[in-house]
């Protein structure tokens, strides 16, 4: 293994655990913070720097919007999700990480549009999400 990949790996591993300290101390908001930064460090460890500005934008959007419609809760991502992601990436299974990233990006959208609509009632959705 590549130092970079060990570097790589290290950095991901740390945010897990630093989600889940976060988490298992009742700090919600840095817990919705380092949800948001683990796709932006994904997204940047890929190489994906085409998608770096949009996962950003996508990532401070989804957390203004949680702060707004459910400022009660705290992350609307699992920390299980993630780190399924990066144990697959450990692993070395492509296929595993990308098929548990699109699943869960695909329950992380569901889950916030499901708490827009629920506090967004009466609301033109299209407005909120700026479409």
């Amino acid at each position: 293994m590549r130092g970079v990949e060990r570097c790589a790996q290290a950095a991901l591993a740390r945010a897990c655990a630093q989600r889940r300290e976060g988490v298992e101390r009742g700090r919600r908001r840095r817990v919705v913070r380092l949800a948001g930064q683990f796709h932006v460090l994904l997204t940047e460890l890929a190489g994906g720097t085409e998608l770096l500005g949009l996962v950003g934008q996508l990532v401070a959007k989804t957390e203004l919007y949680k702060a707004l419609f459910d400022p009660s809760k705290g992350s609307t991502c699992s920390a299980d999700e993630h780190t399924q992601i990066v144990d697959a990436l450990d692993a070395g299974d492509l296929d595993v990480a990308l098929s548990a990233m699109r699943e869960h990006l695909a329950e992380l959208e569901e889950r916030v549009v499901e708490q827009v609509r629920k506090s967004a009632v009466g609301e033109d959705l299209g407005t909120v999400f700026g479409l």
